[in-house]
């Protein structure tokens, strides 16, 4: 959670960026404003800035995740894994699966 407050910050200005994108294309669309065209653009190219500033952020700290594991110590550490099952497990003594059951 050490860089929360920075992806808080990419997010509310993608969200910002997004509704002043928003708002010039409708004025543009609707009121047929030029100027509306002029701030869409460069709210468009804003948003791909902000996006391209979180992308070279999150590379240059990789964070937590990446981290690698370090393996546990004492009891909760296993030393090998679990032995087959033999085939017959939960049947009655001398009898097979492959053994057709008699249903009336």
């Amino acid at each position: 959670m050490k860089g929360y407050s920075v992806h808080l910050l990419f997010h509310i200005l993608a969200t910002v960026v997004g509704v002043a994108c928003g708002t010039a294309a409708a004025l543009w669309l609707f009121d047929h404003m030029a100027v509306a065209l002029w701030i869409l653009l460069g709210a468009l190219l804003l948003g791909i800035l902000v996006l391209a500033a979180q992308a070279l952020y999150i590379r240059g700290n990789p964070g937590e995740r990446s981290r690698p594991r370090q393996a546990r110590t004492g009891s909760a550490v296993r030393t090998g894994t679990r032995p087959d099952l033999p085939a017959d497990i939960g049947q009655e003594p001398g009898t097979a699966r492959s053994e057709p059951r008699n249903h009336r």
